[in-house]
């Protein structure tokens, strides 16, 4: 239905039968319409509910909007640091994909920065009380965003008992992937953990 190239990548709109308007990067389904709560629902209220008050999140990534929807349900939260390098994704789902982002980005608590996730947390000195990875996969733009570096820096900016959480891919057919998570996390944070939930149109379900 759409297309278009950005300075960063390819961005397809396709209406297909059983899950409605999906969201391409690079010809590479990144979310549906019928199946994103899975992902953003599993992917925000795991660390939102673990933490005892989050106030400040970091979304890093997320240019659908889907995060910062779910994030924003929560009363707690007083503001919400999404940062998306490519702005291109965020007018794409303002305009294809409001389902998704329901006013999620009109919302007063939101703070949207345009701005290469590395280098943003690399000079920000603000605090957070959880940060959420919402990136594609580690190609392109995206690679920096599964170092061990980045990491460390997003920890230096957490609070005493921040939360991080980052998807890694299935653990089935992507076993190195959950590997190189946990040798990148295990140096950077006293404690990980993998979880599991199933997305129908990614790799594995």
């Amino acid at each position: 239905l759409h297309e278009e190239q950005t300075p960063f990548q390819k961005i397809q709109l396709v209406d297909s039968e059983r899950y409605g308007s999906m969201l391409l990067l690079d010809g590479v389904v990144q979310t549906t319409e019928k199946d994103e709560f899975v992902y953003h629902e599993m992917l925000t209220h795991v660390p939102m509910f673990a933490h005892e008050n989050p106030r400040r999140v970091l979304i890093i990534g997320g240019g659908d909007g889907g995060i910062l929807r779910e994030v924003l349900r929560h009363p707690t939260v007083e503001q919400v640091t999404m940062v998306e390098i490519d702005e291109a994704v965020i007018n794409f789902s303002r305009k294809h994909l409001p389902k998704i982002n329901d006013g999620a980005f009109d919302d007063p608590r939101a703070d949207i920065r345009i701005d290469d996730g590395a280098k943003y947390i690399k000079e920000t000195k603000g605090w957070f009380d959880v940060a959420i990875v919402d990136s594609c996969d580690p190609i392109g733009p995206a690679t920096v965003l599964f170092q061990k570096e980045f990491y460390g820096m997003v920890s230096d900016r957490l609070t005493d008992k921040g939360i991080l959480v980052r998807q890694t891919g299935s653990t089935i057919l992507q076993p190195e992937i959950q590997r190189d998570a946990c040798k990148q996390l295990q140096p950077v944070f006293p404690w990980n953990a993998i979880y599991v939930f199933a997305v129908p149109t990614y790799i594995g379900g």
